[in-house]
């Protein structure tokens, strides 16, 4: 392959500059044993600019016939020109049970961090019922219903619904 020509370079050093969350994916198997998948990343540019960016992710579950537990976070962190322009956490839990092999219940708690984005934090807990309308080996689809609360809370204080806000206050 030829050497890019200087027009394509720009080109080739933002896309390398620009950081990506490689997500990583446990395999689920409805064995009882606890399965992971972690992933890494990281990109480091200079010359006009420079640039670097860091990014993990990991991803658990364990699941039996009639219950799955899942888990997992991401962190990416990146700078540019000696300013940071990404510093995001997120963190995730769900437990789904079946009542029946159709219906079951579940349980899901998340917390996020984006400073940039101006999110001191934000924790958030759901809960429902959901629909299994295809379960087999090889293909799940669940619809599910339920009810969440979600609270915020920022870095420096935000219009939010046109109210000026620093703690946070309840979605539902």
């Amino acid at each position: 392959m030829p050497f890019p020509s200087a027009r394509a370079l720009p080109l080739l050093c933002l896309f390398a500059a620009t950081p990506v969350l490689a997500q990583s994916t446990a395999t689920v198997k409805p064995d009882g044993e606890y399965r992971f998948a972690f992933g890494a990343g990281a990109s480091y540019a200079s010359g006009n600019t420079s640039a670097s960016s860091v990014n993990l992710s990991g991803d658990g579950v364990r699941a039996t016939n009639d219950s799955k537990w899942q888990f997992g976070g991401r962190a990416v962190w990146g700078r540019t020109e000696g300013v940071t322009t990404a510093e995001n956490i997120g963190l995730g839990t769900q437990y789904d049970r079946d009542f029946t092999p159709q219906w079951f219940g579940f349980g899901k708690a998340d917390y996020l961090r984006d400073k940039p984005a101006n999110v001191a934090s934000r924790y958030s807990l759901f809960g429902g019922v959901g629909h299994h309308v295809i379960k087999s080996d090889a293909l799940t689809w669940d619809l599910s219903a339920g009810v969440g609360y979600t609270e915020d809370r920022y870095v420096v204080a935000a219009d939010v619904a046109d109210e000026l806000r620093k703690i946070g206050r309840a979605h539902v």
